[in-house]
């Protein structure tokens, strides 16, 4: 659990999987870029259409030509990185994208979005000293069908983090049926709706 001053580093890979039920992330399509849109940024890697809300850095859409739409999310309803930050006067506090301002840069094949400081869910509680700031980089894999999500926290502030979800998949949808929908992520299948 990292403390004041600590780092956590933590890394998520979708991959693509032939078998039925799995989530496949391949697709022919062409490289979409940057969007026209204000208020999303739109990626393409490696066949996965990823949008961010440009404000927040949440994952808002997820998509490829082989499963359809994965996560579909709101302004607000959306997330990428979550944090449980208890205090004293408030035991489930967090600090999550969706109350954060985010910079996001593209180079290449990959996205960086950084929060300098994350943006608790709560306003009218006095927040413990110093502050939580996060890095996303968001990649294509070599291997032509997998995406590689990972994640930097930095907790410059006097209190615990007990929890981090990351990735926030907030907004997923059942692609394959509650029960036959799988992620496959670097530590093994999860079925989120069962």
């Amino acid at each position: 659990m990292p403390d004041g001053g600590q780092e956590l580093k933590r890394r998520t890979f979708l991959q693509g999987a032939a078998s039925a039920g799995a989530l496949t992330l391949i697709s022919e399509w062409p490289k979409v870029g940057l969007a026209a849109n204000e208020s999303v940024f739109k990626i393409r890697l490696n066949g996965m259409d990823l949008w961010l809300d440009r404000e927040t850095g949440s994952l808002v859409y997820l998509a490829s030509r082989a499963t359809g739409v994965l996560l579909e999310g709101t302004r607000g309803q959306s997330g990428l990185l979550d944090l449980a930050y208890p205090t004293k006067e408030f035991g489930p506090l967090r600090l999550a994208s969706r109350f954060s301002k985010a910079r996001a840069h593209q180079e290449g094949n990959s996205v960086t979005i950084k929060w300098e400081l994350l943006g608790p869910s709560r306003s009218d509680f006095p927040l413990p000293e110093g502050h939580v700031g996060a890095q996303v980089e968001v990649r294509a894999a070599a291997d032509g069908r997998s995406v590689i999500l990972s994640c930097r926290i930095e907790n410059h502030s006097k209190a615990p983090i007990p929890q981090i979800l990351f990735p926030d998949f907030w907004g997923l949808t059942p692609s394959n049926g509650v029960e036959g929908t799988q992620l496959r992520l670097a530590r093994g299948v999860v079925r989120p709706f069962t």
